[in-house]
């Protein structure tokens, strides 16, 4: 019998939502699904902050040190993806590969293409 692909048409749900995202946490929290966080975080609040405590000239360098040591930078989780091992293996294959392309088309001094996204 003859070997053939299927053809995936891709649309967007209707509650579909975009996520601008600065970093991910998560891990195999069991031996089935693996969860993967996205947030971004804040910085720009605790930079302000810490420049007030270095340029404080009522506080030792300790006291300095200690004040900043207990900075917290934000963070806002936006979404979780949960997934079967296999999809980890994909997306890691995926994201592989597409580092490498953009890695390749920088030596040659190419523009990375924008990415068409399904309507």
């Amino acid at each position: 019998m003859k070997e053939f692909r299927l053809k995936k048409e891709y649309k967007k749900s209707e509650d579909f939502k975009s996520y601008y995202v600065t970093a991910a946490l998560g891990g195999f929290k069991n031996q089935y699904d693996f969860r993967l966080a996205f947030y971004k975080d804040d910085i720009n609040e605790v930079v302000i902050e810490r420049e007030k405590i270095l340029g404080d000239e009522n506080l030792n360098e300790s006291e300095k040190f200690e004040k900043i040591s207990k900075l917290k930078v934000p963070c806002t989780i936006d979404c979780e993806l949960i997934m079967p091992r296999r999809t980890v293996i994909e997306l890691f294959n995926f994201i592989k590969r597409e580092l490498e392309l953009q890695k390749e088309r920088r030596k040659k001094g190419k523009k990375i293409p924008k990415v068409p996204t399904p309507q």
